[in-house]
């Protein structure tokens, strides 16, 4: 029976979301479940029993007069839909896994690079023990470092970047979840919600700790041991707490264009829990906050690089977060 209720909810996920098809879909699953138990009854074989009915139902063009959804139907046909399978959406997931880890990795390493500068000094001032060193060798050791983690942090981000177009046509087609991918896509999405909440709030908890070494050793900021392993230690937990946020926010961006691939107008993309997503009356709102993340990101980066000044550019971060929770509660909704 199983069988044939995925059968129903994938031939039914495309029509308008209407009352018309609702009424229409639990009438034909009433006629499909009537005509399955009848040919149990008769001693057909269930595996037999489940292909003789959707034979019999199995098409909507030769019944959509009896159930009075003509128009819909006819609408449909004339869209082009490429219908998106299970094994597909796993595929998916793995490979947009991937590619959210490397970005956030390649961020992680350009923020923990600045930590390159005083890990240096702190090491020349362990093995001189205080003593006078080369202190332009060291500093061009720091700088050096420093820059080879930026340039392979941008080299992941881009490398990140090459397996969008094998999903180009999610963006550039008329796509849409089969019911058992939905269903899979759905129970996937519900297992992991506990893990990237923990992992979401262990992120922003390093945000937040990563400034305690400065505010512990602050005296000793300026000079001394103590100072460059404060900034060092800074930078190094930020930018874990940067990798734990991205990764999670990327994870679930992906799950949820899988989930919005199901048009809101349609029977399909009001079957789960999962599919009611954020929406704004203002376009030009809802395309701010789609890059809003990655500005904040590139403004963080620019501000601390030009100034050196990371003792006060992580402020950046808890604004940011304030000004996306307003704009969010003001024009926002969520809704199917």
């Amino acid at each position: 029976m199983e069988t044939i209720h995925n059968y129903l909810e994938t031939m039914f996920s495309a029509l308008p979301n209407t009352d018309e098809v609702y009424r229409a879909k639990d009438e034909l699953s009433a006629m499909m479940e009537d005509k399955f138990h009848a040919l149990l009854e008769e001693g057909v074989a269930e595996e037999e029993a489940v292909a003789k009915v959707i034979s019999e139902f199995g098409s909507l063009d030769e019944i959509a007069d009896d159930l009075g959804i003509r128009e819909a139907v006819v609408g449909v046909d004339e869209k082009k839909q490429r219908r998106i399978t299970e094994p597909e959406t796993a595929e998916y997931l793995k490979d947009s896994g991937k590619a959210v880890r490397r970005r956030a990795c390649g961020v992680g390493l350009i923020v923990a690079g600045g930590s390159l500068m005083p890990l240096v000094r702190l090491v020349a001032d362990y093995l001189y023990g205080g003593a006078y060193y080369p202190v332009q060798l060291v500093e061009a050791a720091g700088a050096m470092g420093m820059f080879l983690c930026i340039a392979f942090g941008v080299g992941m981000i881009i490398v990140s970047t090459s397996g969008k177009q094998k999903w180009a046509f999610l963006s550039h087609e008329n796509c849409q979840l089969d019911y058992p991918a939905l269903s899979a896509v759905d129970s996937r999405y519900r297992a992991e919600q506990e893990k990237l909440s923990m992992r979401l709030a262990t992120g922003v908890g390093l945000c937040i700790l990563s400034i305690l070494p400065i505010f512990l050793f602050s005296g000793h900021f300026r000079g001394g041991i103590f100072g460059q392993a404060s900034q060092a230690a800074f930078l190094i937990v930020g930018a874990c707490g940067i990798v734990l946020i991205l990764c999670t926010i990327g994870r679930k961006r992906a799950f949820e264009r899988l989930l919005g691939l199901n048009g809101r107008d349609t029977v399909g993309g009001n079957q789960f829990l999962s599919q009611k997503r954020l929406r704004f009356d203002e376009p030009m709102i809802e395309e701010a906050l789609s890059v809003y993340w990655q500005t904040v990101l590139c403004l963080y980066l620019c501000w601390s690089f030009l100034t050196f000044s990371w003792t006060r550019t992580w402020v950046l971060w808890p604004v940011a977060a304030l000004i996306h929770r307003l704009l969010v509660n003001l024009f926002g909704k969520e809704e199917f």
